[in-house]
């Protein structure tokens, strides 16, 4: 019972991996924010001169 409230300590290498882990998520959800908001005049197509 003398346990209630006892929180361990993280290690420093179980830190860096959830915060990498968090990091990348939050790149790649940048990412692919940026590839579907940003337009390309190849992929559209809109820009191409008529024939």
């Amino acid at each position: 019972m003398g346990s209630r409230g006892f929180k361990p300590k993280r290690s420093g290498a179980k830190v860096a991996v959830i915060a990498g882990a968090i990091a990348a998520t939050v790149g790649a959800g940048g990412y692919g924010a940026y590839s579907l908001m940003s337009t390309s005049d190849s992929a559209s197509g809109e820009n191409q001169p008529a024939p």
